[in-house]
């Protein structure tokens, strides 16, 4: 408002002053919530203010260019407003891009109110209007890069968890797999719950899936450092890291066994108890990921077939 005074562009300053009330009026509306009648509000009035200005004033002074940069906050709007109820958001898009080639046309055929200004004002008010634009269009473009960043983080998070269990799935497993870089003192152990058909013929699938649950936040808990999935079906994976030896390792798993067999499920009026066979194997020579996990199934079907209820290595 100042430039618009000392540049002797005196009715777009008075327009301004009146465009700064407006927006001070507006800001009551956020008091009441009223986001969606205040974003409306506040864009028509730019809207005007950016039209009247090049309609005084030519395109010299660059006003016609924020239009740009609110077509920019038109579209972010439009994209992520979907699911918040905000109507007619790229209907705003197109009315941004009509108003700037119209008062462009318009300019180009019809000479401005203001045909003389100061050099000077020329170039500060064309360098902040550009300014401005180029700044809608950083920000907005910056904000969608990370809204987008962080929305594929989370698919790729939720496609790796279990819906379940909320730990990893196998996906998540063989990223992990992936990711060691030192596999030469890692141990695979792979486990599965005794009978567990015979759980959910004689309690139901919700006990069942209560029993899933539960195994698998007993686990984590007592192997918080170690990298746990759940293979598929009542199968869960162990990935411990950094151990001294095999026998460090099945002392682990043989106080996890015990732990688990010694709580007692309780869930909706059913009450049973649990018992888990766990085989383990050392990383192959052969660096076959796949044969790593065969070798330690192997082990847990002859802890299975010898009695169950067992760790097996």
């Amino acid at each position: 408002m100042p430039i618009l005074f000392l540049a002797g562009l005196d009715i777009l300053a008075y327009v301004d002053i009146g465009v700064i009330a407006a927006y001070g009026l507006c800001f009551l509306m956020l008091k009441k919530k009223l986001f969606y009648p205040y974003t409306l509000v506040c864009g028509n009035i730019f809207l005007v203010f950016v039209s009247v200005a090049t309609v005084l004033c030519g395109l010299k002074f660059g006003f016609f260019l924020t239009l740009i940069g609110l077509s920019c906050v038109a579209f972010y709007t439009a994209y992520f407003s979907k699911r918040r109820g905000v109507k007619y958001a790229i209907a705003w898009v197109f009315t941004s891009l009509a108003v700037f080639f119209g008062i462009y046309i318009y300019s180009k055929l019809r000479d401005p109110y203001y045909t003389a200004s100061p050099a000077w004002a020329e170039v500060v008010l064309f360098s902040i209007n550009s300014i401005v634009s180029f700044s809608f269009i950083a920000v907005y473009l910056s904000m969608f890069v990370m809204y987008t960043m962080s929305l594929e983080k989370r698919i790729t998070s939720e496609s790796r968890t279990d819906e379940l269990t909320k730990i990893n799935n196998r996906y998540g497993l063989y990223d992990h797999l992936d990711e060691i870089e030192y596999k030469s003192n890692c141990y695979l152990a792979i486990f599965d719950i005794d009978d567990f058909k015979h759980v959910n013929d004689t309690y139901g699938h919700v006990y069942g899936d209560f029993v899933l649950q539960e195994v698998s936040r007993r686990t984590a808990s007592a192997l918080p450092e170690d990298f746990l999935c759940r293979y598929g079906g009542e199968e869960f994976i162990l990935i411990l890291e950094n151990e001294p030896d095999l026998a460090s390792v099945k002392a682990k798993l043989e106080a996890l066994r015990d732990s688990i067999k010694k709580t007692s499920f309780v869930h909706d009026g059913h009450e049973a108890s649990i018992t888990i066979t766990i085989g383990v194997a050392s990383y192959p020579k052969s660096g076959n990921t796949e044969r790593w996990i065969d070798a330690a199934d192997e082990k847990m079907y002859q802890g299975k077939n010898s009695g169950k209820d067992q760790v097996v290595a």
